[in-house]
């Protein structure tokens, strides 16, 4: 009664030309895909007007059933349901019938999906539209000739897109060694329920500030596998998620030159005793920068232990991860699984100064009418400590300029950036989360069925050279760089980059670390050459320049930050 009544009403408002203008503008046809449009590049590469009657027939069986009529997947049930529309047609007097006998005796041919106009991975970002708004508008009949404004930006899907499939192809080509698993030909076949058995990839890039969704793929290819792998899939993390183990230390008392001890542990748990591993810097005693530039498994358990394990977990809760996350020491090095998405916005509150986002594809719905039916509120969904979110960049940024993320750097773009790898047992998935002053976006490779990708496989090999080209396409020339101050309430002092210790004549250093620190958790001793020799370490002669002096344990620094 509802839809009547509405129809009726919009009979009066509208010309029954305006009402079928709005409908076909707005119906799904298969793919991914809203329009005819849309849909006549897709399939034919053709634009409405230069369409034959065949293939206009085809389009308009496909508008009962979109994904059972496909004429890409199913050309001979498409054919079957085209030679019954054109009938109608013929009865109906449109097209007289000889034309469509003729019309009839047409093979149903569509363009190669790697050669259609239509974005293949935009179809990802529709299908999410189309899920986002049913969320948002939940009666069908309210959602017929809806004006629905999106995040969407033509050139950072174009570049997700492109550098995706790039990558992809060039693992699969043997770029990084031998590639030990089957390779898709021309023509993907449809991925049965949804599960491919090949590679495949996700990228979101947010907005920073709002966590607003500009560009998005879910896999290789929408019309192989519709699964939104960068909304839907969960994954572990790995070693991204450890900027969330380091935020939740430095809450409780930790700083960025806290020294955590990389010495073989064992963990007793419910489970039997864990043992992590970390062959490359065993024994070693590293600081929170230097852990997680080198991304240390068995710091950041020890760093991880310093915060306490539920803290762990309210500091994720406080940052928007909204997935299960155990209270198990094995969750310091990733082990609980989130959707791509979910864990990108997290990071973007280190980036923005500790508004935390929520990601999102929709800004605002019109009715026909222009009337406002649903506007975004850009207001966070919470905050944290603006000092945690300064400081975790801090050391983020280390990770991009000397750390495992170096990679991101290799293919042009040069603005300001912090990231995190990410890498699970074997290298089954690999991850690049990275930020700039104004984006934060993040990447996933791997197999549906978790499996190795190829011996060697890490979030710094595949995955942020993959972060490193969607930005350098985006930003082109531009370099933008970080605008915020420090916040209120730190201390900076000079840090022997050895011992970390307060820096002073008597710890001859060539190259003191001007380091911040929340009020409380600087170091109170001055370095000298006895802690040196204890330590062990190497040092350079000190030039003979003055070190600055130590400040007041309750001054506070707003200046830029020294690069």
């Amino acid at each position: 009664l509802t839809e009547a009544r509405l129809s009726l009403a919009l009979e009066r408002r509208l010309p029954k030309e305006r009402i079928l203008e709005l409908y076909l503008n707005q119906i799904y046809l298969g793919d991914g895909l809203y329009g005819v449009t849309t849909a006549a590049l897709h399939y034919f590469g053709k634009r409405p007007d230069e369409l034959s009657l065949a293939e206009i027939a085809t389009i308009i069986g496909m508008t009962r059933t979109p994904e059972r009529y496909n004429p890409r997947e199913h050309p001979e049930r498409a054919r079957e349901r085209r030679d019954v529309v054109l009938g109608v047609l013929a009865r109906e007097g449109v097209v007289d019938s000889a034309t469509a006998i003729a019309a009839r005796t047409v093979a149903v041919e569509t363009v190669p999906e790697r050669t259609a106009p239509a974005r293949r991975g935009g179809s990802y970002y529709a299908a999410a539209v189309a899920r986002e708004l049913r969320a948002l508008v939940p009666r069908s009949a309210e959602r017929n000739g809806l004006h629905v404004f999106t995040a969407y930006e033509e050139t950072v899907q174009r570049a997700v897109d492109r550098e995706l499939a790039d990558a992809l192809s060039a693992i699969e080509g043997g770029r990084y060694g031998p590639f030990p698993h089957d390779v898709p030909g021309d023509t993907l076949p449809k991925a049965h329920r949804g599960a491919s058995p090949f590679l495949q990839g996700a990228v979101v890039v947010l907005d920073v500030t709002t966590g607003a969704v500009q560009g998005l793929a879910g896999g290789r290819s929408f019309s192989h596998s519709e699964f939104d792998r960068a909304l839907q899939a969960m994954r572990q993390p790995g070693s991204a998620f450890k900027p969330i183990v380091a935020a939740a230390a430095l809450q409780r008392g930790a700083s960025l030159a806290s020294r955590f001890s990389t010495a073989p542990i064992e963990i007793s748990t419910p489970e039997g005793m864990w043992s992590p591993r970390d062959p490359q810097s065993e024994g070693r005693r590293l600081d929170v920068r230097m852990a997680l530039a080198r991304s240390s498994n068995l710091a950041a358990v020890r760093l991880g232990q310093s915060a306490g394990v539920e803290h762990v977990v309210q500091t994720a809760r406080a940052l928007g991860i909204d997935s299960p996350l155990p209270a198990v020491p094995s969750l310091f090095l990733g082990s609980a699984e989130l959707h791509p998405a979910e864990l990108t916005a997290a990071f973007a509150a280190f980036a923005n100064g500790g508004m935390v986002v929520e990601p999102h594809l929709i800004r605002r719905i019109e009715r026909s009418d222009g009337t406002l039916l649903y506007q975004r509120s850009d207001s966070a969904r919470g905050r944290i400590d603006p000092r945690l979110a300064f400081l975790t960049r801090l050391a983020l940024e280390d990770v991009v300029e000397r750390g495992t993320g170096r990679s991101a750097r290799a293919p042009g773009y040069r603005g300001s950036a912090a990231g995190k790898t990410g890498t699970t047992n074997a290298g089954r998935d690999v991850w690049f989360v990275g930020m700039t002053p104004d984006r934060v976006a993040g990447i996933w490779i791997g197999f549906d069925e978790p499996e190795p990708i190829l011996p060697g496989a890490s979030g710094g090999r595949l995955a942020a050279p993959i972060w490193g080209s969607v930005m350098a396409e985006i930003y082109g020339d531009q370099r933008p760089r970080w605008t915020t101050t420090a916040p209120e309430g730190l201390v900076r002092l000079p840090i022997d980059p050895y011992t970390g210790l307060v820096s002073s004549e008597r710890c001859p250093s060539a190259d003191p670390r001007l380091e911040y620190f929340i009020p409380g958790t600087e170091p109170e001793d001055l370095c000298s050459l006895i802690e040196t020799r204890i330590m062990g370490a190497e040092r350079r002669p000190w030039s003979g320049a003055p070190v600055p002096t130590r400040p007041r344990a309750d001054s506070t620094s707003q200046g830029e930050i020294p690069r």
